[in-house]
């Protein structure tokens, strides 16, 4: 199937864009105490999506080409969110 419109891809992109609030909410973490709970409940959404875009794509035979370059893209790019902050502090 060679249609990049799919629920895995769609998780794929979502995980890759959640990069960018979970930044954000680990930069201000020392301000509030509600920053940490979004950075986890954002950090779980991350690892709840790449289980799940994976199953999801084979489980309906949906695997794409894009799905293959975007998926780990999206993997990359949340763990160096963490871990540039992670150097940061």
């Amino acid at each position: 199937m060679n249609n990049i419109l799919n629920i895995s891809n769609l998780l794929s992109i979502l995980r890759l864009l959640s990069g960018i609030p979970l930044v954000v909410c680990l930069k201000y973490m020392n301000v509030s105490p509600i920053y940490f709970y979004y950075s986890i409940l954002i950090i779980v959404f991350i690892v709840i999506s790449d289980v799940l875009d994976g199953f999801l794509a084979r489980r309906f035979k949906s695997v794409t080409s894009f799905g293959k370059i975007i998926d780990p893209v999206a993997d990359k790019i949340c763990l160096m969110c963490v871990l540039i902050y992670l150097i940061e502090i």
